[in-house]
């Protein structure tokens, strides 16, 4: 599913950003503590703060997983285990940038630094958590060897409804509200839906299109056409 997902450019660059960047904050056991220890600091404060609730879960020890080549659950942990650390990732990365020992390291952590700090980077991970929390428990059930096929085409047409759900309005308004939200939280620059989109591969080239076209339309819609597309080639009755 992921390698259908991908056909979108810029949905298979953020994922090759994210590989680069477990490559970078995973490198070494002292990183990896250094991001444990920087996001527990967060936890600690958050909960001081009543932001988070003790006892509820939502305060358990998270990880930055590398995600497998072919289960789904595994990029939504990733991606779940970046959002809720990304502070602390920040600080890891800003760490490897200043006082690393490897240049080839500095340098990638130069550039992650700039990429997961854009908007487009929050969007992507917003987006794909958003449709992966969906494909995450279908994924699940078909993997039980117990499932019986009906109650498995219920789930898989159960599935298709929800990401059709995606595809309106409401769907777009609520992916937006989560990425302002996280963008608000990270002092990460948003961009404004009515202007002129700009590709950065062709600043100077006009795109005739504004930024909501196309993130909404060309990205996410994109997205889940190939999905839906995806889904009944794979589950055709």
């Amino acid at each position: 599913m992921e390698q259908v997902i991908c056909l979108i450019f810029e949905v298979g660059d953020f994922f090759d950003m994210v590989s680069v960047l477990l490559n970078v904050v995973g490198a070494s056991c002292k990183r990896k503590d250094q991001l444990r220890e920087h996001h527990q600091e967060e936890v600690r404060k958050a909960i001081g703060c009543g932001e988070i609730a003790t006892g509820t879960g939502l305060n358990q020890e998270l990880s930055l997983q590398r995600p497998g080549d072919t289960r789904w659950n595994s990029h939504y942990k990733t991606l779940l285990g970046l959002s809720k650390m990304f502070s602390s990732v920040v600080k890891v990365l800003e760490y490897v940038e200043k006082d690393g020992t490897d240049t080839g390291k500095r340098r990638q952590a130069r550039g992650l630094l700039k990429y997961f700090q854009t908007f487009d980077s929050a969007f992507f991970l917003h987006m794909m958590m958003m449709i992966l929390a969906l494909t995450n428990g279908l994924s699940k059930t078909l993997q039980r060897k117990d499932k019986d096929i009906v109650n498995a085409i219920s789930d898989v047409e159960s599935t298709k409804r929800e990401l059709e759900k995606l595809r309106t309005n409401e769907g777009w308004d609520s992916l937006m509200r989560k990425v302002y939200c996280f963008c608000e939280k990270h002092d990460i620059p948003v961009l404004d839906m009515e202007d002129a989109y700009v590709n950065p591969k062709k600043p100077r080239q006009k795109t005739g299109i504004n930024n909501e076209h196309y993130y909404c339309v060309d990205c996410f819609f994109a997205v889940l056409d190939l999905l839906g597309e995806e889904f009944n080639d794979r589950f055709n009755e």
